[in-house]
């Protein structure tokens, strides 16, 4: 598969404060709507399988062509943040790994269009996370960083869950069973400046016994100030023996960047 990029150029949903400085920084949303992104949403792409591991030879990557945001491998293994447009509110249907890139949303019976943050069609599907119990496990955090090397201040983005996840947490499987009381599922995402020292953490309930996410739902990471990557990373939920065993799989949508 060819190596592909997002050029990112119109300013759709972007949010300019041109009012002064006291309006605050300059910034802008992806999201990744319209021309530059279509080539690179999973249903277009690869015979529009809704499975992850189809992409694992690793071609596949993508750039906003205007804040630089990018999303390569992980270094140990595992997969950049796929633009996909999956989504169904059949939590029963798509409940396995080979249909991880589908959205929850309780809209549509099964689409392609509509899923994504106010309605809009494509989103962001990541990965991965790092079990410090269990480093021989590996390093598979999906990472946000800039193409260019400048830090930039991520301000926030929006959250929401997979089919896959909610049907393991309201339900389990074979490798975890359903989420019970205190074994909430958390989602970090930790900031790293350009020599690779933390900026700091921020943590997130993602899921919890009564209470499961199933809409887009907003996420501040401005307190991770400026940042040249991002790892996020799921810890929590029942331990089979084996460490973290819930799905590591979220949607984020509309990721605000200061210019």
């Amino acid at each position: 598969m060819a190596l592909l990029a997002a050029a990112a150029v119109t300013f759709v949903g972007c949010s300019k404060d041109d009012d002064g400085p006291d309006e605050g920084p300059q910034t802008y949303t992806i999201t990744f709507e319209g021309d530059d992104w279509s080539p690179l949403v999973v249903a277009n792409y690869n015979g529009g399988k809704a499975m992850s591991v189809v992409y694992e030879d690793k071609a596949y990557t993508w750039t906003d062509q205007t804040t630089q945001l990018t999303s390569p491998c992980p270094e140990g293994w595992g997969y950049p943040f796929m633009v996909s447009s999956y989504n169904s509110k059949d939590i029963e249907k798509f409940n396995s790994y080979e249909l991880d890139l589908y959205l929850y949303n309780a809209r549509n019976e099964d689409a392609t269009t509509g899923g994504g943050h106010d309605g809009s069609d494509n989103f962001l599907i990541g990965y991965g996370n790092y079990d410090e119990a269990h480093p021989d496990y590996g390093d598979s955090r999906p990472i946000f960083a800039f193409a260019d090397g400048v830090a930039r201040t991520i301000q926030s983005c929006y959250i929401n869950s997979t089919c896959y996840f909610l049907s393991v947490a309201a339900k389990g499987n074979a490798l975890a069973p359903a989420l019970e009381e205190g074994q909430d599922v958390l989602i970090h995402a930790t900031g790293y400046d350009a020599a690779g020292k933390e900026t700091g953490t921020v943590t997130m309930t993602f899921a919890s016994k009564d209470k499961l996410i199933k809409e887009w739902t907003k996420w501040d990471l401005s307190s991770l100030g400026k940042v040249a990557k991002v790892r996020f990373n799921m810890t929590g939920g029942p331990d089979n023996g084996y460490g973290f065993s819930m799905p590591a799989y979220y949607a984020l949508d509309d990721i605000t960047i200061e210019l």
